[in-house]
């Protein structure tokens, strides 16, 4: 029997719209995500974690197939090698539940297998709430000059779209943006997918990463998914937004201006932080229907480390982006020293030591009056390039990994002070010399394409010739 296709069937009947429960954290507990192979043995597990869940003192909240249920993404979820659910406990017994999950669905007695278990994380903005309206500003015109934009833009585009999801708090209906579509996965129960799209933001700061991506990239398709609500957002809603940035709106590039600093090496079950990135990973490496898997961007984080980025940007699977300021100095709080092969610069701001670090310059403030600087401005400049030159002819036919090596080793620019511990492959500055060198190496490779190929032309005997073979044979190239 084919485990895995019932297996799939049994995920899809099983995504039901679920209870309007509240799966909040509260004080005394803790959510954990459980992974299971999407299998018999998977099956098993399920039914018990669902229905016995008070051998490990766990109450069952929903999986992710429930809570995607309203969207088009039954077939994709159920080609992945896992299904992943959300369960919660006591935070005084969590370290227990945890083992005790591991330990009793080993795959032995028909107790099913677990695959991994996690905390389900708490990650912040990598800038505070800004409020709205978001009003652009400060030095975003002269970031742009220093990224080269002008000249990206004037560069010939093939017609296929470039789409881009934005992982965030959302987007502004009032803004000026032109989005293609908005999805809502913050809230408890099933995702929603309004039609036509309602985007709303109640913190702004999705309002101005799509506004900035935009700006760089203003004919980029722009889906935004609100994964959070303000300033924080917990891992469940990240591996959502995902699922749904990947499997529906089948992204070329996914913009995460978020992260955290505070993964610890071990938690209270005793798992590696890689064990506990389990999920979360998994999206990483899935491809888009018919496509392949996006380019992810995420930012190094603002804490002033020397020594580490943010996850998610810390996995090595995602281009890591740093900001520096208008001098191409890092910003002093962006985070540095991990060793990542992803990782560049773009503008994001400036803080003036002499004036208690009293920002001095940013894109543009918030309705809170607050700056929008730093890592999270610099992700979405990145992302903006990145969707630039992914509709540009000259890369059109370039795999998403390919584009990012171009990126990284064309249209960078280490400063004389940098080096690349802190800097990474050096600023975002567009190069046209490097796409003009391009575009000719993708027309050479079209020509030799749809060339005939001299060097081993096939020729055609004419029958008199063969009939006659005490004739010299004529042989005429054989017409195309």
């Amino acid at each position: 029997m084919d485990w895995g296709r019932v297996a799939g069937e049994f995920w899809k009947k099983s995504a039901k719209q679920p209870q309007n429960v509240q799966i909040r954290n509260e004080p005394d507990f803790v959510e954990l995500i459980v992974t299971l192979p999407r299998s018999h043995e998977g099956r098993l597990a399920y039914n018990q974690l669902r229905n016995e869940g008070t051998r490990f003192e766990i109450e069952y909240v929903e999986s992710l197939d429930e809570k995607l249920a309203a969207l088009d993404l039954a077939g994709f979820l159920a080609e992945m090698p896992f299904s992943f659910h959300l369960v919660r406990t006591p935070a005084a017994v969590a370290g227990r539940a945890m083992r005790g999950i591991l330990e009793w669905h080993n795959g032995e007695g028909g107790r099913g297998r677990v695959t991994a278990v996690e905390e389900n994380e708490t990650l912040f903005l990598a800038a505070g709430a800004l409020g709205l309206p978001f009003k652009l500003g400060g030095f975003h015109g002269q970031y742009l000059k220093r990224m080269k934009v002008a000249d990206a833009q004037r560069e010939a585009t093939r017609t296929e779209p470039v789409r881009v999801a934005i992982l965030d708090s959302g987007s502004d209906a009032t803004a000026s943006l032109r989005i293609k579509d908005f999805y809502d996965v913050e809230p408890a129960g099933t995702a929603h997918h309004p039609a036509p799209p309602a985007p709303y933001d109640n913190d702004g700061h999705g309002t101005a990463m799509a506004t900035l991506i935009q700006e760089v990239a203003p004919t980029a398709e722009l889906y935004v998914v609100r994964v959070l609500d303000q300033a924080k957002v917990d891992l469940w809603r990240l591996v959502a937004g995902i699922g749904v940035a990947v499997g529906q709106c089948r992204a070329d590039i996914v913009n995460m201006s978020l992260g955290v600093d505070y993964f610890i090496p071990k938690c209270r079950c005793g798992a590696t932080v890689v064990v506990r990135q389990f999920a979360f990973e998994q999206f990483l490496s899935i491809p888009v229907p018919g496509g392949e898997v996006p380019l992810f961007v995420a930012s190094t984080g603002n804490e002033r480390s020397t020594n580490s980025f943010n996850f998610p940007a810390s996995t090595g699977k995602c281009l890591a982006v740093g900001a520096v300021d208008s001098g191409d100095y890092r910003t002093t709080v962006s985070n540095y020293g991990s060793s990542s092969s992803y990782y560049a610069m773009t503008p994001g701001g400036k803080e003036d030591p002499a004036l208690s670090l009293t920002i001095v310059e940013d894109v543009g403030k918030g309705g809170l009056g607050d700056p929008c600087f730093a890592t999270s401005v610099s992700t979405a400049y990145a992302t903006g390039m990145l969707a630039l030159m992914r509709g540009m002819s000259a890369y059109g036919h370039l795999s998403n990994e390919k584009l990012l090596d171009e990126l990284l080793q064309n249209h960078c620019e280490m400063p004389a002070h940098g080096s690349s511990l802190e800097y990474g492959s050096g600023v975002v500055s567009f190069s046209a010399t490097a796409a003009a060198n391009a575009s000719k190496s993708a027309a050479g490779a079209a020509e030799a394409a749809t060339a005939p190929d001299t060097a081993t032309a096939a020729f055609m005997i004419e029958t008199q010739d063969v009939l006659h073979i005490n004739r010299p044979l004529k042989l005429r190239p054989r017409k195309e």
